[in-house]
């Protein structure tokens, strides 16, 4: 698993987005030879409901009963439709370029060239009788079956192609379909089956993509102006007190988990758990392991620091994580932000370190990361003039933005450390069904897909909820402790 991602997961619980109200998340699959079809099973039964997914700018109509994931790694993420058969698996992700010239066909070749390289055999040459074959050149494996360059679907330019891969026991087929949503901007839906469902799943599949709609540039600009300017906005109306009062007045344990269909805790599947500490503190909080009294003059500048530490379970990997971030945020003269995360990842006999430090000092930014058996990498930004947040402010603005009670679309400008750069996040805020608290639809990079953060009048944590069935709920130690230990879980160094 990737450093960055550990650390989004676990200390921001930026997982995935929720599958909405007529998809339901599950774990991903290829694709396998389905039973035999019913008679009647090659009409396209595509749900009443389009689909949105809000991190693409892309609505569509999804196959009635599909089932749909969001799947993050490293700097991408993806959405995966499958169907309850597994018969074939629909994916869509995003593809930037500065190229503002490159096309949709140009992509396509891309691909096409690609999946050819990667299975590439020797052809014997002809040779005079009894001598030994020579392999005079290569020949690829892979099949374009068909092609279509040049397309108008759901407005925008678009490619599409359909190859064939051999595999074990059947050829496998993988559909493409490049979208241009704006110039330098695409959309790739990819479609998998075996050779024998391409009949019906080509059918499906190309009903789908007509079904395509995407925002209009100018208004997704204009949009995100606006949330932008209502960002830069609340936080300048903040005054020290609103700041203090989004402090937590006791350190948080959190516990993340996939629910069970029993709900009971017991039968849940444990993810990790973090403990989050909100409060004022000083810049030589960033090296716990020193005291106090050996500070600085520096160390001692006042500020807000947010501590977590947490676990996360990788399948055999155990991830130990402790982040430490610091800002100003006026309580010195200078606009200054500092953070260290580290990570250990340890799995059987093997360990590893990660660790990224961070520093602004006014709107310059610089971030270092050194990883065990690579160079240590690092890169400086000037920040945008207007809708930047710290490290601190990020963690503190659920709590802002429930406290502000102004139900809006916020947008901000922020480090990612998933992605390794300053993004653009948003913040939907609006009140809960039961019109007592507030929900919050974050996405961390305008790529990324929704979570939703369901928080009281006052801003207290209820429950993150996100696409994969991942849900993070305040908890007690006592009680955190003595489940993961009923589980057999590592619970000490």
């Amino acid at each position: 698993m990737n450093p960055r991602f550990i650390h989004t997961a676990l200390l921001i619980s930026a997982l995935v987005s929720s599958a909405g109200a007529h998809a339901q998340s599950a774990p991903q699959a290829p694709p396998t030879a389905p039973a035999a079809s019913p008679a009647g099973a090659g009409a396209v039964a595509l749900h009443p409901e389009p689909f949105d997914f809000p991190g693409l700018g892309l609505t569509i109509s999804l196959p009635d009963r599909a089932l749909v994931e969001t799947t993050t790694a490293g700097r991408t993420e993806s959405f995966n439709v499958r169907p309850p058969d597994n018969a074939w698996m629909l994916s869509f992700e995003e593809r930037r370029s500065r190229d503002f010239n490159l096309t949709p066909a140009a992509i396509a070749d891309e691909l096409i060239a690609g999946f050819q390289a990667s299975r590439v055999k020797g052809v014997p040459s002809r040779n005079p009788r009894g001598s030994q074959p020579q392999i005079d050149r290569a020949q690829t494996e892979v099949r374009v079956l068909d092609r279509q360059p040049s397309l108008i679907l759901g407005g925008v330019p678009a490619s599409r192609f359909y190859l064939t891969v051999p595999e074990d026991e059947s050829n496998l087929i993988h559909a493409y379909t490049v979208f241009m949503a704006e110039p330098g901007r695409f959309v790739i839906a990819r479609m998998q089956c075996l050779e024998p469902e391409l009949p019906r799943a080509r059918l499906l599949y190309e009903a789908v993509m007509a079904s395509a709609k995407f925002k209009d540039p100018i208004e997704a600009a204009t949009e995100r102006a606006a949330a932008i300017l209502a960002g830069e906005g609340l936080m300048r109306g903040l005054s020290q007190e609103d700041l203090d009062g989004a402090l937590l007045p006791e350190p948080e344990w959190r516990r993340l988990f996939r629910p069970a269909s029993t709900g009971s805790p017991k039968d849940a599947q444990e993810v990790a758990y973090q403990k989050i500490e909100i409060r004022r503190g000083a810049r030589g909080d960033l090296t716990p392991e020193r005291p106090p009294a050996r500070w600085t003059a520096t160390e001692k500048q006042p500020g807000y620091l947010v501590r977590v530490v947490g676990r996360y379970l990788d399948g055999g990997r155990l991830i130990d994580s402790e982040s430490v971030f610091f800002a100003t945020l006026g309580l010195s003269e200078n606009d200054e932000e500092a953070w260290t995360v580290r990570l250990r990842i340890r799995e059987g006999a093997k360990e590893a370190a990660w660790t990224e430090t961070g520093a602004r000092f006014g709107r310059r930014l610089s971030v270092r990361v050194q990883a065990d058996g690579a160079s240590p990498t690092e890169t400086t930004w000037t920040i945008p003039d207007k809708g930047y947040i710290s490290q601190v402010e990020s963690f503190m603005l659920p709590r802002l933005l429930a406290r502000s009670r102004t139900p809006l679309v916020f947008a901000f400008y922020c480090y990612n450390s998933t992605t390794g750069k300053i993004e653009l996040r948003r913040d939907v805020m609006e009140s809960a069904d039961d019109g007592a608290n507030w929900l919050i639809r974050t996405r961390l990079t305008e790529s990324m897909a929704e979570r939703e953060t369901l928080l009281t009048a006052e801003g207290g944590l209820i429950s993150t909820t996100t696409a994969d069935g991942v849900v993070m709920e305040p908890t007690e130690l006592d009680r955190l402790h003595a489940l993961w230990k009923s589980k057999g879980l590592p619970t000490a160094n």
